[in-house]
């Protein structure tokens, strides 16, 4: 039973070191598509969409910081809490919460003081008109680029290494479990 199990863990160690190359490969095999004007739009209009999002999030933040005391997370709340923590004499309580309201009262004054209008720095029309070269990458390219970038190429070892370390853990885990 663990001789095929550490089988299968070493040939799903090799599986996983395929699909990492082949991950660090999908940007560059799907380069022409995403060069199309099609493609440029898609990604500006994402990106001009996360815009919004944020500032969503900021005013959700705010209104919540600033909440009622049933409004869990606000200042109110956590002064409460705060009280009661002082009134059943429980110290470190007292000390966490007392941090928590340090926390939440600086991000309030950081969230407040962004009141500046969030600009548009994508314009969908520029980057339709950008001529940016379409990238190709063969197999052989592609394992140059990969061999050239020591960064990638450590990193891809690293995690084979770390993973082939977890699966000689595993088995002898699953060893001192069948005995």
């Amino acid at each position: 039973m663990t001789r095929s199990l550490t089988t299968t863990l070493t040939r799903f160690a090799g599986a996983a070191a395929v699909v990492g190359t082949l991950a660090l490969a999908a940007p560059a095999a799907h380069a022409e598509d995403s060069n199309t004007a099609a493609g440029k739009q898609a990604r500006l209009e994402k990106a001009c969409a996360k815009a919004t999002q944020i500032e969503t999030r900021m005013n959700t933040a705010i209104s919540t910081i600033q909440g009622d005391p049933s409004t869990k997370g606000s200042l109110a709340f956590l002064q409460a809490k705060l009280a009661e923590a002082q009134a059943n004499n429980r110290p470190k309580m007292v000390t966490l919460l007392e941090q928590r309201i340090d926390v939440r009262t600086k991000q309030l004054a950081t969230l407040q003081a962004s009141d500046a209008p969030l600009t548009r720095a994508l314009d969908p029309q520029a980057a339709r008109d950008a001529d940016l070269p379409a990238v190709h990458l063969d197999e052989a390219a592609f394992r140059w680029a990969l061999n050239e970038d020591a960064m990638a190429t450590e990193k891809l070892a690293e995690g084979i290494r770390a993973f082939a370390a977890d699966a000689g853990k595993l088995d002898k885990l699953i060893a001192g479990l069948q005995t």
